[in-house]
């Protein structure tokens, strides 16, 4: 019974920082309800919590907790590094690292991290079909405290004129 109530606020914290594409991300809240678009894979929030659940717990420290891209033109890729160090006495081991919609994709390392080593977590987002302000996280869910962590992305898509007077 413990576990389950567990598991469940896992799943709450994950869903709770998640946000649809489609959806803005609340200046005051930067939180949303989990939507399909979070578990983009064949794992449950709880079968992804469970697994990590048995893993020695790490912790961890990003260079960055916000990813500010500024002034994107429209169809633009653009992709920034966020840096990892594992900064516990055990390997990190990352499980999953979603972006709250197919317009934010983060790349990760699936080789657990050694204490006191740094990896790159890439995220890319895409502004095909976007216009004006962008608020999307990446969560990466590992084996470590807190779980989950949430990397907030930030940018303003501008449509070319040209785009504008085609309608």
């Amino acid at each position: 019974m413990t576990k389950s109530i567990f598991l469940f606020g896992i799943a709450l914290l994950i869903g709770t920082g998640a946000a649809a594409c489609s959806q803005e991300i609340s200046a005051e809240t930067d939180q949303k309800p989990i939507t399909s678009a979070v578990i983009a894979n064949n794992n449950s929030v709880f079968e992804v919590a469970e697994r990590n659940n048995d893993l020695p717990v790490t912790t961890v420290e990003l260079d960055k907790m916000v990813i500010e891209l500024g002034d994107i033109i429209q169809g633009q890729k653009v992709s920034e590094i966020v840096m990892l160090t594992n900064t516990g006495a055990e390997p990190l081991i990352i499980s999953s690292a979603k972006g709250s919609c197919g317009c934010t994709v983060p790349q990760y390392p699936t080789a657990p991290i050694p204490p006191g080593e740094s990896a790159e977590v890439e995220v890319i987002f895409s502004s095909k079909g976007k216009s004006g302000m962008q608020n999307k996280t990446v969560t990466i869910v590992a084996n470590t405290d807190p779980n989950p962590i949430r990397i907030a992305v930030k940018g303003n898509v501008i449509v070319p004129k040209e785009a504008i007077n085609v309608k």
